[in-house]
């Protein structure tokens, strides 16, 4: 729980939800839940023939000047954990702002015991005021749940979503999206109609035309 009383549980089920809504009909997506409810560590190990596995988290500390996002696979795990993990991690960063403390090695238990490519993902502090703030906004967990998928799409090859959504944060430009997304700035303003090039935070701007 965070310092203004933000649920880590509230938040990660949203972002897991918004991820599976927005890898509806490219990958079949098996939640370890859909609703409110505890489920026993020996419950949540990927399903069988999953193609890989993603725990979701927001970390936490005494010190609440803690922050940033890590991301842990097992050092003894499925060789491709690593990648997974290296990744999602900067998918996360670069989408979240948010200081890289890097991919780590745990032995969790869910890491420990998958036989896929598994990694759990640490989206920032939520004991720390300005990331709890963003992990409770809908923006920030836009942000969190597109910047796993971008990353599953690019570990397991899937399909290129036809229409990209990237959500405006404080401090996005027309010139840093462009750098971000490899697109020109004259491409943003017309796939978004755009007649100025001051953006609104939480504005939701196209990534693609179609």
């Amino acid at each position: 729980m965070g310092p203004t009383g933000v649920q880590e549980k509230v938040v990660v089920l949203a972002v897991a939800l918004r991820v599976r809504e927005l890898l509806q009909g490219r990958a079949t997506v098996h939640m370890t839940r859909t609703t409110d409810v505890d489920v026993p560590l020996v419950r949540r190990l990927a399903a069988p023939g999953a193609a890989c596995f993603v725990s979701i988290h927001c970390n936490a500390h005494a010190t609440r000047t803690a922050n940033g996002i890590e991301t842990f696979r097992f050092a003894g795990g499925h060789h491709r954990s690593g990648l997974l993990a290296t990744i999602l991690q900067r998918h996360l960063v670069a989408q979240l702002r948010l200081r890289d403390r890097g991919v780590k090695t745990a032995a969790f238990q869910v890491l420990r015991q998958a036989t896929v490519p598994a990694v759990l993902l640490e989206l920032g502090f939520i004991s720390n005021h300005v990331e709890e703030a963003l992990l409770e906004s809908e923006v920030g967990q836009e942000r969190a749940a597109q910047a796993i998928v971008a990353g599953l799409t690019e570990f397991l090859g899937l399909p290129q979503i036809h229409r990209q959504v990237h959500v405006v944060v404080s401090g996005d430009t027309l010139w840093s999206l462009s750098r971000m997304y490899g697109v020109t700035e004259a491409q943003l303003r017309e796939w978004n109609r755009l007649t100025t090039d001051v953006l609104r935070v939480g504005q939701r701007l196209n990534i693609a035309d179609g």
